[in-house]
């Protein structure tokens, strides 16, 4: 998982990643200052360690999916019923949803966490 950090024009904290992790970008910069990654950094440990067996975060746009094995995000719109497609159409959902390991969860959130501290 790549990514960067950066400020905007503006000031704000931005966070990009790459393909396959987009919408962890969004999620970071709209979603999690420094309060809430310290929260979600003690909920992972609580995981890990086997303390809690899963944590389901809800956000505005956004779930935030814990267990032993991984950490999910998948956007709400996913709920979206493909049914409705027309024949030969597929939903392109690819940038709604994205999991790494806990461990890589956490390293992003301690820097997440330093980088919005500046």
């Amino acid at each position: 998982m790549e990514y960067e950090f950066f400020r905007s024009v503006e000031g704000q904290y931005r966070a990009q990643f790459s393909m396959g992790h987009e919408m962890m970008g969004p999620w970071l910069t709209d979603e999690i200052d420094k309060r809430e990654a310290e929260h979600l950094l003690v909920l992972l440990a609580e995981v890990g360690t086997g303390e809690l067996a899963e944590v389901k975060r809800q956000y505005s746009d956004t779930t935030l999916l814990l267990n032993r094995d991984e950490a999910e995000l998948k956007a709400h719109a996913l709920a979206f019923e493909h049914h409705d497609l027309e024949e030969g159409m597929v939903y392109y959902d690819d940038e709604q949803q994205a999991g790494c390991g806990l461990e890589d969860l956490a390293y992003l959130l301690r820097q997440w966490h330093d980088f919005i501290s500046e």
